[in-house]
């Protein structure tokens, strides 16, 4: 969801040690609404053997390091069988029409329904068609379900059946999953070593009502701290994602209640390689300095950044007030992003908006927060981009 963008005065280089108050007053609100270019081409494919050599390579090492960024890779849908159809369905038309639209690094595509009575195996395709049918012959079908509600997800074994297949690339990837339920108390170290050794995003849509354990940080913690996300959602706004609602945002700018959680949390294919990942940890209100944002000094002379936010690990509760963040270049120019409950209609806790930066910079980055309880609260905060970079961001 969109919110204001206030562009603040860099005359006061002090900025960084001011009240939230006159952080908050300053400068001239304004919705900036940018449109992601979409290149008239269709998604291609390469031959495995590049990639196979590269991962058999590095097998042992503490990193990936000879993956980067650029190096073909696979875009993983995984969705519960807890869901409905038209879910299902909806999110697909979505992801296939930003796939089939954008020239992107993802070459090979695969699907799996998971939470079904016999685990289901990942089908790999090398086209989008192929990709489409497969999901379509297995959306969620409720005799396949759990006989109990209480029975914890297997989501987790789809992540470790991806992490180890031989029929795609692993390093660099995208999974995308849709939850309904939640898995069982589990050591995250392994799981989360092993994605960050692969450089695998994980990127998790939590539905409302969650089955099984009551433990949603399982889930959340694995794709946060995978620089993937987190987002909670609702039924309501999960639904209302759709292919008529993308073609209109595409060509021709926002409409009302568009920006769903779903539909902006895959929009890594449209921007899909990662600038800036931080996931700060706050209580009560104040203001932190994060790492620093550099920008490559190869860009044109400015970027388009789309920026992804959320502000707590679980549902939105009324403990959220605002967030600001404010990021300020080499030229002592300053922008922020304001995220208040009370000025976005529908706000669910996952923000998004797009931004430019200018190249060769190094941004000095504060994020003011102002929550009703002292309790803590896990914030992430993500920047992406359409053009290719050298090296992965660090994990924090």
């Amino acid at each position: 969801m969109h919110s204001s963008i206030t562009h603040l005065s860099a005359a006061d280089p002090s900025l960084k040690n001011r009240p939230q108050a006159e952080l908050w007053a300053s400068g001239q609100s304004r919705v900036i609404v940018i449109r992601s270019a979409i290149r008239n081409c269709k998604h291609v494919f390469l031959p495995e053997d590049d990639w196979k050599k590269e991962e058999t390579k590095n097998q042992g090492t503490s990193n990936n390091d000879s993956c980067t960024p650029e190096t073909p890779s696979t875009f993983l849908f995984a969705y519960s069988n807890d869901l409905d159809s038209k879910s299902v369905k909806n999110s697909l038309d979505d992801i296939f029409m930003k796939l089939d639209y954008q020239q992107s690094k993802y070459k090979y595509l695969a699907n799996v329904r998971f939470d079904t009575k016999k685990e289901e195996e990942i089908t790999f395709s090398t086209d989008t068609k192929s990709f489409t049918a497969s999901v379509t012959n297995n959306l969620p079908d409720p005799s396949l379900r759990f006989a109990d509600d209480s029975t914890e997800s297997d989501v987790l074994n789809v992540i470790q059946n991806f992490l180890t297949n031989s029929q795609a690339p692993i390093c660099g990837s995208i999974i995308f999953i849709l939850l309904q339920r939640n898995p069982d108390d589990i050591n995250l170290t392994e799981i989360v070593s092993q994605l960050q050794f692969q450089h695998v995003f994980v990127r998790t849509v939590f539905m409302e009502n969650l089955l099984g354990s009551s433990d949603s940080l399982i889930m959340y913690n694995i794709s946060s701290r995978s620089n993937g996300l987190g987002v909670f959602t609702d039924e309501d706004s999960f639904d209302q994602v759709g292919s008529i609602r993308l073609v209109k945002y595409l060509f021709f700018g926002s409409e009302k209640n568009y920006f769903q959680s779903v539909d902006l949390s895959t929009n890594i294919i449209l921007n899909e390689y990662l600038l800036y990942a931080s996931n700060p940890i706050v209580s009560g209100q104040g203001q932190i300095e994060l790492p620093l944002l550099t920008t490559p000094d190869y860009f044109s002379r400015t970027i388009s950044v789309f920026v992804d936010i959320t502000v707590q690990n679980h549902a939105l509760s009324d403990d959220f007030h605002f967030l600001n963040l404010t990021l300020i270049d080499t030229d002592a120019s300053s922008q922020s992003l304001v995220i208040d409950m009370n000025r976005i209609e529908n706000f669910n806790g996952y923000y998004n908006t797009d931004i430019f930066l200018k190249r060769n910079q190094d941004l000095e980055v504060y994020l003011t927060y102002n929550y009703n309880s002292i309790d803590y609260q896990a914030v992430e905060i993500r920047m992406l981009i359409d053009q290719a970079l050298p090296n992965w961001p660090p994990y924090k």
